[in-house]
């Protein structure tokens, strides 16, 4: 669409000479200006050789903004998550559809439900992957990674008590944002900047997903 349009906006001011194609390029279009375009005096447009570069990255990202749906702008607006990031539509049903769920210790369903409750389901229901039902047992199977190499579908484990168990787990979206089941609030956002969660940060991990699902696929 995009392509398109932006196309037939400068077809007639233009006549193309070649077109090239480089995997690390794209597509390169190179053209002769016919004359100045009348809608402006203060363009520099002469008349040598132009080219112009349609990145494919550049392409698929206004591809997925063009196709985005309500929720993907809701979230991205909410969390300041370029909206192209978010492009795993039944993540984010997911994450709505047990929005505000009360937190109960034990729980594993829409009457209440406890942190790793959540981060199992989540990871079972949306990407088909098998992880245990305890915070310990999902930090286990979890490829331990650098708190900076954090990325969409990892894991967070915290310990807010002191000493050397987990107590908390949550999954993380991007821009120091994750989803989690609290106490007060049930499963809701934070953020990793927030003074509770800095302080009880302890360890972040990559879930062992199947080729071709990872979250941002």
């Amino acid at each position: 669409m995009f392509k398109a349009v932006y196309l037939s906006i400068i077809a007639p001011f233009i006549s193309f000479s070649s077109i090239d194609y480089t995997p690390s390029i794209g597509l390169t279009f190179h053209f002769q200006a016919k004359h100045r375009p009348f809608y402006s005096t203060n363009h520099n447009f002469s008349d040598s050789l132009k080219t112009i570069f349609l990145n494919p990255i550049e392409i698929e990202k206004k591809d997925k903004i063009e196709t985005a749906t309500r929720l993907q702008f809701k979230y991205s607006i909410l969390l300041g998550i370029p909206v192209e990031e978010l492009a795993n539509n039944q993540l984010l049903e997911f994450i709505q559809s047990w929005f505000g769920t009360r937190y109960l210790w034990g729980g594993n369903s829409k009457k209440g439900i406890d942190c790793s409750a959540f981060t199992q389901r989540l990871l079972s229901e949306v990407f088909g992957v098998k992880t245990g039902r305890i915070v310990g047992d999902q930090y286990q199977k979890s490829k331990k990674i650098k708190k900076s190499d954090l990325r969409l579908g990892d894991l967070i484990f915290f310990n807010f008590k002191g000493g050397s168990s987990l107590g908390h787990v949550a999954y993380y979206l991007g821009n120091d944002w994750f989803v989690h089941a609290t106490v007060n609030k049930g499963i809701t956002f934070s953020n990793l900047n927030e003074t509770y969660y800095a302080k009880g940060f302890r360890f972040a991990g990559r879930p062992e997903y199947a080729d071709g699902c990872m979250p941002l696929d």
